[in-house]
């Protein structure tokens, strides 16, 4: 039986596609806006393809350049195939990244509200 985290992939897999539907109904009811759904969609995405197997290695082609992208924006490393602990690195950062962005949200609009009064050209004066 193959084992992930001590539960069957089958079941690993089945808990990430009830998350994924859960995370499609909180968007559609917009509990959740699309900056979040679309980082969360993507640690669901790695964490699928990083922990399905794929013994025929017919998906290396797609899965090896992007967990190498996902790496690289999340650790700014380049990615080492088969390295489990920076991939379980970056996926551990997605999280941080996810709770920092609920964690800020209200004081988002505040700061660019400063940014774009900071770095907006001033009006031109009609003569």
């Amino acid at each position: 039986m193959d084992v992930c985290l001590g539960f069957s992939r089958d079941v690993v897999v089945a808990k990430m596609n009830e998350i994924m539907a859960e995370a499609k109904r909180l968007r559609s009811d917009g509990r959740i806006d699309a900056v979040f759904y679309a980082r969360f969609s993507r640690f669901l995405a790695v964490n699928k393809l990083f922990f399905v197997p794929d013994p025929e290695n017919m998906l290396q082609p797609i899965i090896e350049p992007e967990l190498a992208r996902f790496v690289m924006d999340k650790l700014g490393e380049d990615y080492k195939p088969g390295a489990i602990g920076q991939v379980a690195s970056a996926l551990a950062e997605s999280v941080l990244d996810l709770q920092i962005y609920l964690d800020t949200k209200d004081k988002r609009k505040k700061m660019m509200d400063d940014l774009e009064r900071k770095y907006s050209a001033p009006q031109k004066k009609d003569d």
